[in-house]
């Protein structure tokens, strides 16, 4: 898969950001920090900022579209975790079983639980549908 096209960045993106916050910022290493992400969070920002960075100096002239697509991704987790605020749930990374107590931020690809992100757990899945336009040679067009 090519990097920073839209299909690899709706498979992998999402996870990137989770995995440099979770293991990056200050007190978010836990499964139930999900839900204490904040935007206004010095840890978390300095985080994103780095990450932003390195994504800039990885994707070149993709990364206009490629920093859309991460704030995009910032808002979305920060109206989960004030939603399962407000609803008096918690906001788990992933968690485990039935999510009676909890919403999950990631989703394994094929979960009967659903979360906010399908999150792949390899990048080697084969594409189920894919554009392709055959090309068929006649015989007249080979040269001899």
């Amino acid at each position: 898969m090519t990097p920073f096209t839209k299909q690899a960045m709706k498979r992998a993106l999402h996870a990137a950001l989770v995995t440099a916050v979770r293991f990056g910022a200050k007190g978010m290493s836990d499964d139930k920090c999900a839900g204490k992400f904040s935007i206004v969070d010095a840890s978390i920002r300095k985080i994103i900022n780095g990450f932003k960075l390195r994504l800039k100096q990885a994707s070149g002239e993709w990364y206009g579209s490629v920093e859309l697509e991460v704030d995009k991704l910032v808002k979305e987790w920060q109206h989960q975790a004030e939603k399962a605020q407000k609803e008096d749930r918690q906001l788990v990374y992933s968690g485990r079983g039935d999510t009676k107590n909890y919403d999950k931020l990631l989703w394994a690809h094929g979960d009967h639980f659903k979360g906010t992100w399908e999150t792949l757990n390899s990048m080697r899945n084969v594409e189920d549908n894919a554009q392709i336009k055959p090309i068929i040679k006649r015989k007249e067009d080979h040269v001899s």
